[in-house]
């Protein structure tokens, strides 16, 4: 075989080697985050069925972060979309929370 035969076969292995380890890692950490997101999809069920009960429409808690369903993006108080319809509306404790939900900040 020749060298560079050699060596496009050693990259291969070693890609291959880290592309496994990398799936191993993302395995792990779902299992690891499974019980914190069942629990947060519960809060969260429960905060959005509160929410329609009560027909909140842009009233929102001072200190609460609220996230857009659609657009999974969450706002902060001060910020200048803070303020949403509740048909869209699901409030999170803190940014943690939202995060690990799969929300991303908004840049605004």
């Amino acid at each position: 075989m020749s060298k560079s035969a050699s060596t496009s076969a050693r990259q291969a292995s070693e890609q291959a080697a880290s592309s496994a380890a990398s799936e191993s890692i993302r395995i792990a950490n779902e299992r690891l985050l499974e019980p914190q997101v069942n629990q947060l999809n519960e809060q969260t069920t429960v905060a959005a069925q509160s929410t329609q009960a009560t027909g909140a429409d842009t009233t929102t808690n001072q200190g609460v972060i609220v996230g857009n369903t659609r657009s999974h993006i969450y706002h902060v108080p001060g910020q200048a979309t803070y303020h949403m319809s509740s048909a869209n509306m699901i409030t999170f404790p803190n940014e943690q929370v939202a995060i690990i939900a799969g929300y991303r900040k908004s840049e605004r």
